[in-house]
């Protein structure tokens, strides 16, 4: 049976899903997929229970990802309590975006038409997205002119393709790629080659090897007898 036609579809122990942008090995059982959320869960979870790390703030173990504190580098942070750091950082700062004056956001960007000025998370996605827009950039799959970012086809690098439909790309190339590799693999059963047979010569019982000739005897001088003459 062809490797291609036996081939399942990839489901993450944890959530079920079958859609991710990146397919990973279960940590613990490498038999096991994981997608790319559950991955980072399942390591951070085991990172946290081996190294016995906890976050200075919140004294959480669980958390997607780890950082360094932006205030002491030598104090480790949940990522919840390191985008509340850095939103007061900004404020304590005097930073504030140029569109929205806010004044807290868990990540600061300078506006791409002016690099003096500070733009929060949620403007600079809006702007990236309108710049895409001006620039008459249209998504060749699903002829979407708006997203935060921009990418080529990974099949027409002419292309540009929305985020959306670049991860769905990403993905089906991903599983045509584990396809290609599993039928590429050889057919145990078929292919096994037995092992090499050993022949010995086989003698009967009533064979007798004739050693005559072989193992003369030899005459032995008496030398007893010499030495009485």
């Amino acid at each position: 049976m062809n490797a291609i036609q036996t081939l399942t579809p990839r489901t993450c122990l944890s959530c079920s899903s079958t859609k991710t942008s990146r397919w990973y090995k279960n940590p613990s059982n490498k038999n096991q997929d994981a997608c790319n959320n559950c991955y980072r869960r399942i390591v951070t979870e085991k990172d946290a229970a081996e190294k016995g790390k906890s976050c200075f703030s919140c004294s959480s173990t669980k958390t997607l990802q780890w950082l360094k504190n932006p205030l002491n580098k030598t104090q480790i942070a949940c990522k919840k309590c390191y985008q509340r750091i850095m939103r007061e950082k900004g404020s304590a700062e005097g930073k504030g975006c140029f569109s929205c004056n806010s004044t807290k956001t868990s990540r600061w960007h300078k506006n791409p038409f002016n690099k003096t000025q500070d733009a929060c998370k949620k403007c600079y996605r809006r702007i990236m997205t309108e710049k895409g827009s001006a620039e008459g950039k249209v998504c060749f799959s699903c002829n979407f002119t708006k997203t935060p970012q921009w990418y080529k086809n990974p099949l027409n690098k002419t292309q540009n393709a929305c985020s959306k439909c670049y991860q769905k790309i990403s993905r089906k190339r991903k599983r045509e790629d584990d396809s290609e590799e599993a039928s590429l693999l050889p057919n145990i059963e078929s292919e096994v080659i037995p092992a090499p047979k050993r022949h010995y010569p086989i003698r009967s019982q009533d064979q007798v090897l004739d050693v005559s000739g072989i193992l003369d005897p030899i005459e032995i001088p008496n030398t007893s007898t010499r030495a009485q003459e």
